[in-house]
């Protein structure tokens, strides 16, 4: 769903670029920052909340500190006869909670799914104890995540 009836005027966009590289920074600092009084942008943080456009603050944690050191993409095609079946597809695959992201595609491969795993044994533990047992999959194919060359947060918003 696209949502663009609020409009945002020049101090939103230096705001919501500044949140984008530090979430943690204070309010004042944020005010100072772009040129406004506190009060205005406590007003402004909250009104872009309530709009959901910021969607949440959170810290982004190290998975291999926590040895999570497999990431691994999943191509799902699913055999399903109607949208409730395919609803409930989606539903049981997000209740795993080694599956980190799944996103609905438009081609044979109908799901990108990113599952986490302590090791490649883990993984197909994971697969084989779980992923399996959910509904309607027709077929998974793998890819490994040798290395990430580039994650980055955000995007780009144009000052106009």
């Amino acid at each position: 769903m696209v949502k663009k009836l609020f409009k945002l005027d020049d101090v939103d966009i230096k705001i919501l670029k500044i949140l984008q590289t530090d979430g943690r920074i204070s309010n004042i600092d944020l005010s100072e920052k772009v040129g406004i009084s506190p009060s205005p942008c406590l007003r402004r943080l909250r009104t872009l909340k309530e709009q959901g456009i910021i969607k949440s603050y959170y810290a982004e944690l190290d998975e291999q500190f926590f040895g999570y050191n497999t990431t691994v993409f999943a191509s799902v095609i699913i055999a399903y006869n109607n949208e409730l079946e395919k609803e409930q597809f989606e539903e049981e695959i997000a209740k795993i909670s080694s599956v980190r992201e799944i996103y609905a595609l438009g081609s044979e491969t109908e799901y990108l799914i990113k599952i986490i795993a302590k090791d490649w044994y883990d993984y197909k533990h994971i697969v084989n104890t779980k992923i399996a047992k959910v509904p309607f999959i027709k077929k998974i194919r793998t890819t490994q995540i040798l290395r990430t060359i580039k994650h980055e947060h955000g995007f780009e918003m144009s000052d106009e």
